[in-house]
């Protein structure tokens, strides 16, 4: 946790038989970037980050961090024989990763694996082949190749932008499931998809490859914009804006994942996606740089935080006004009847400069 492991020439993090003979292997991250790591860019060699068990599951739990700019693929889990891996990545950012080979942003192989990819941007990424997520449900035995199916939950989440280089038929820019697979996606904004099936659980998610609905300029620029580690804005009047739904995670006493739900707004019922609704249950409340997120949540790691605070009235310069126990400054600006929201947003209906917004 709160760890920043960059410009490593080979692995940035590499974890192998993490646990004992069919035990489960466990791998938290936490409040990290993962960035400009570089290597021999093979495809079950990831240059961020690399686990491999061959003794076990593994449970992989990815928060509040970012993996980027990496020449080699962002996040690899591969897992052998008669196992599976379950990744959850929450209020991430993954970016500008390049492979010569398969996967730029994730790859995982492993029977009947899941990846869940919660309140997270994916965009930015490139290789040969499969330029975002690929899920490879094959394991080998000593009998040989056994199949399964994979699963990638998209809830409240970016994963478009991302490129295939090769554009061969049987490839997909964003996210390819090889054999059997299903993607479920919920208020989510997705590019390529290549699977068996997808659902989209209450059509609220939506197909888009043009970067101009989504971040401003149409270009995903990593940056500081608050918080512990770099993130990627998007743009306040975009298709991902106050667009999203609230997720809550259902947690064990050691920190663990039993399950994960949604709801469209924070007082809504909870409908389940994933695992079991056992355990304490936490609403993800703010996105990857601690910022919370508005009455109506956006969708991807960077929330634009746009809370409303109550109806004020503030006439003169330089007033200072007291909201949510913070004292700010609004300095040039006469407001009357208005509402203050997070970062200093004030919609009112009259203001000295006739401006709708001031900040």
């Amino acid at each position: 946790s709160d760890s920043t492991i960059s410009n490593n020439r080979g692995y940035g993090v590499h974890s192998y038989n993490l646990g004992f003979s069919d035990s489960t292997d466990y791998f938290f991250l936490r409040r990290s970037a993962i960035e400009n790591n570089s290597g021999d860019n093979y495809v079950t060699s990831g240059r961020g980050i690399n686990i491999v068990s061959d003794s076990g599951d593994a449970v992989v739990l990815i928060e509040e961090s970012t993996i980027a700019l990496n020449s080699g693929t962002g996040l690899t889990v591969s897992i052998e024989d008669n196992h599976a891996a379950a990744v959850t990545i929450i209020n991430s950012t993954i970016y500008g990763n390049h492979t010569i080979s398969i996967a730029g942003a994730i790859f995982i192989n492993g029977l009947d694996s899941v990846l869940n990819v919660v309140d997270s941007t994916i965009t930015g990424n490139s290789a040969r082949e499969m330029g975002g997520i690929y899920m490879y449900p094959y394991v080998v035995d000593s009998g040989g190749y056994i199949s399964g199916a994979a699963t990638v939950n998209l809830i409240n989440s970016i994963v478009t932008g991302n490129s295939d280089e090769s554009d061969a038929s049987y490839t997909s820019d964003d996210i390819y499931i090889a054999y059997k697979g299903t993607i479920n996606g919920v208020a989510s904004i997705y590019g390529e998809c290549k699977t068996s099936t997808f659902n989209n659980i209450d059509n609220s998610s939506t197909y888009s490859k043009n970067l101009n609905d989504i971040f401003p300029g149409g270009n995903p620029v990593l940056e500081e914009n608050g918080g512990n580690t770099r993130t990627i804005a998007i743009s306040e009047t975009g298709i991902a804006a106050n667009t999203g739904v609230f997720v809550t995670k259902y947690m064990t006493d050691d920190g663990k994942i039993n399950g994960l739900g949604y709801s469209y707004g924070k007082d809504s019922t909870i409908s389940l996606i994933y695992g079991e609704a056992t355990g304490a249950a936490v609403l993800i409340a703010t996105d990857q740089r601690g910022i919370n997120r508005g009455t109506l949540a956006s969708i991807g790691a960077y929330d634009i935080g746009r809370i409303s605070y109550g109806s004020i009235t503030v006439s003169g310069n330089d007033t200072t006004v007291t909201y949510n126990g913070t004292i700010q400054n609004l300095t040039g600006v006469s407001v009357s009847s208005g509402t203050l929201h997070q970062g200093h947003y004030i919609d009112s209906y009259t203001l000295s400069d006739g401006a709708k917004d001031y900040t």
